[in-house]
């Protein structure tokens, strides 16, 4: 059932500024999917929509941006990596991964293309920015809510202040407890292909260092598996 959740919540996805789309309502075990084709047996149409081309304002963008995040700032992604990305436009309000995948979620950037309201969702590949899609503010705000139910992805708190260094991140075979006894909680988790994973950000390289990087722990149930640093 995970799977086929995963499946409907990607086809909600796949609307763009180009797409109005019909809208269905699904019901499964996992609660309920909205998505713009029919996802089971028992989809009910709630609207209906037609393909449009996206029009233009005199000045030749597309309408008028009003949005809580600054909306340009998503036409000047590129290929950035998500570190870039997190650092200039924020985190995600929800996010899943999906065929290697990721799917980021923007709720709060709202821009008017063909009088619709439309929200943005980055898609992310090995840890880069590859397509960022639009879809219509009221399907994003259910698919924030059908991602976060997927449990692949605890939104962070904020980052809390790291009193220990790279160096100590060397937790490999060690329990959960211990992990927590040595480093503290993470400043995330997630879930990926049944494996947890642990996020520590901004871990500085040594107290005379004043870099930093992130630290990804991956548990084999209660163990660590393995851990890396971006």
């Amino acid at each position: 059932m995970r799977k086929e959740l995963f499946l409907a919540l990607g086809l909600l996805i796949v609307a763009s500024t180009a797409t109005a789309g019909s809208i269905y309502k699904c019901n499964t075990s996992e609660g309920v999917v909205f998505s713009q084709s029919p996802c089971a047996p028992d989809a009910v149409k709630l609207k209906s929509g037609k393909r449009k081309s996206a029009r233009r304002s005199a000045d030749g963008q597309n309408g008028a941006s009003a949005g809580a995040l600054d909306i340009q700032l998503f036409d000047e992604i590129g290929a950035q990596t998500a570190a870039v990305i997190v650092e200039t436009i924020g985190q995600p309000a929800a996010k899943y991964t999906n065929d290697g995948t990721e799917h980021w979620l923007y709720p709060d950037a709202v821009k008017v293309s063909d009088d619709r309201r439309i929200s943005p969702e980055l898609l992310m590949q090995n840890g880069r920015h590859i397509q960022t899609t639009w879809i219509p503010e009221d399907v994003m705000t259910r698919s924030v809510q059908v991602a976060r139910g997927l449990a692949d992805w605890d939104q962070p708190d904020g980052t809390r202040e790291k009193s220990f260094s790279v160096g100590d991140t060397v937790v490999m075979g060690k329990s959960k407890v211990q992990v927590v006894g040595k480093l503290g909680q993470p400043d995330a988790k997630r879930v990926f292909d049944g494996q947890e994973i642990w996020e520590y950000r901004e871990v500085p390289f040594a107290a005379t260092n004043p870099q930093t990087m992130t630290i990804y722990l991956t548990f084999n149930g209660d163990i660590v598996a393995s851990s890396a640093g971006n």
